[in-house]
């Protein structure tokens, strides 16, 4: 008789599968035996396949939902905090001063 196998987390495996999948880049699985992945949430990010869990975006960047990779804010401009989620998270530098490189 076939045997059935626990998908382990970092994977899926939807009705029929073969064999568990690797969560997508971007995605993560926590629990085992799941059918699906989940978005990377807004303010982390999942850079490699199979992620158990996710990176807080990084000082100087911005992660939205399904991050692959921070996104480093523009020349320009700067952002001072862990886990911010958009482009409007990056400031201005003030007046009198000014930011060479992200960051």
């Amino acid at each position: 008789l076939p045997t059935q196998f626990r998908t382990p987390a970092g994977h899926y495996s939807p009705a029929g599968s073969p064999a568990p999948i690797e969560c997508p880049l971007g995605t993560f699985n926590p629990s085992p035996a799941q059918s699906s992945c989940e978005a990377c949430i807004a303010g982390y990010y999942c850079p490699t396949r199979a992620m158990t869990t996710y990176l807080p975006c990084t000082i100087g960047s911005y992660c939205p939902a399904g991050a692959t990779l921070p996104k480093a804010c523009p020349r320009g401009t700067y952002q001072p905090d862990v886990r911010m989620t958009n482009l409007s998270n990056c400031v201005y530098c003030a007046p009198g001063k000014y930011c060479l490189t992200t960051n």
